[in-house]
């Protein structure tokens, strides 16, 4: 049996992040990118299945905002919409129903890709939402 030198390490078990529909944005208009998510995916940040997400990415986040984070997390990057906390050099990222454990990080260990802003679909009977 030959080797093949590029699958040295089949034995390895591949991990495949779980990741959000968003990193193929459907468009960028000045420097906010229209993206996507699962019903599930919005449900786990506190959203409405109806809510039209954007990311500003030339804006710096605050506690308690969305942000579009990338990070090295079991062994792999993954990009996430996480709710953000700064406090004392650590930035906690969190969903709104608990059903992941916060993940906690110095601050210059991730990337900020952009803040999230919320809106809904303009056929909406509710209208605009608030972020």
């Amino acid at each position: 049996m030959q080797r093949d030198p590029h699958r040295l390490h089949t034995h390895a078990h591949s991990r495949e992040a779980r990741s959000p529909s968003i990193w193929t944005p459907d468009r960028s208009i000045d420097g906010r990118a229209l993206v996507r998510l699962t019903d599930d995916e919005l449900r786990q940040l506190g959203l409405p299945s109806d809510a039209i997400l954007t990311v500003d990415r030339r804006r710096r986040p605050n506690n308690g905002d969305l942000v579009w984070v990338e990070l090295i997390r079991a062994g792999s990057i993954q990009r996430l919409i996480r709710r953000y906390a700064l406090a004392g050099g650590w930035v906690t990222l969190t969903v709104a129903d608990e059903s992941s454990p916060a993940i906690m990080r110095r601050a210059g260990e991730l990337l900020i890709l952009g803040v999230v802003d919320v809106g809904r679909d303009a056929g909406s009977p509710a209208g605009p939402a608030a972020s």
